[in-house]
């Protein structure tokens, strides 16, 4: 009898815990839910390429559009132009390298008795002399320490157009049409290199 009774109130215990459970569920839906506000998620940075059989990926910056680009410009005309690099401050992408290339037209540095030396500064750093022909297209590398962008993802250039010009004549003048900044970075953590979008 003791036992048939222990399985009754057990058997009452059961039902009443399922008769309570149900009356819950069917109060929450009787009221109107608040919507969730969710934050965006923040998009990683668009890669061009990268290399699945190694933790790295190549970024760049392509800039056509500068107001001073297209036209040739002497000695009094120096100008200079802004590249930007988003995801320098974050600790899984580590920067490794970084190029600039500088496309322009009429570089008449193979001129012989006096070349044309158009001097190029990244951050008030010097990185060397646009290289080319005169009335030709010609693309000049440079590498960029890394330091110069790692502070604050910019990259302040300056050309100085016929820099070893004295005589205050127009002698030289050049035509940029193109920059591109090519930065190489080591994607340290596994989990962002996973979720790195390429183009």
């Amino acid at each position: 009898m003791k036992i048939l009774k222990s399985k009754k109130k057990t058997t009452l215990l059961i039902a009443l815990c399922l008769t309570m459970l149900f009356a819950l569920s069917t109060s929450a839906f009787a009221f109107d839910t608040p919507e969730m506000e969710c934050m965006p998620r923040p998009e990683p940075p668009k890669f061009r390429h990268c290399m699945p059989d190694r933790p790295y990926c190549v970024y760049f910056q392509d800039l056509d559009d500068v107001e001073e680009f297209g036209e040739c410009r002497w000695f009094n005309q120096d100008f200079g132009w802004q590249h930007n690099v988003p995801f320098y401050y974050l600790p899984m992408l580590h920067i490794v390298s970084a190029k600039l290339r500088i496309k322009a037209f009429d570089v008449d540095a193979d001129y012989l008795s006096d070349p044309e030396m158009d001097e190029v500064f990244a951050d008030g750093v010097s990185l060397g002399y646009l290289e080319g022909k005169g009335s030709e297209w010609s693309t000049t590398e440079f590498d960029v320490p890394v330091e110069l962008i790692a502070n604050d993802g910019l990259l302040d250039v300056w050309l100085d157009i016929d820099s070893s010009n004295d005589s205050g004549y127009q002698e030289w003048c050049v035509e940029v049409g193109a920059s591109e900044l090519e930065v190489i970075c080591q994607c340290g953590h596994f989990r962002w290199r996973r979720i790195i979008i390429c183009d």
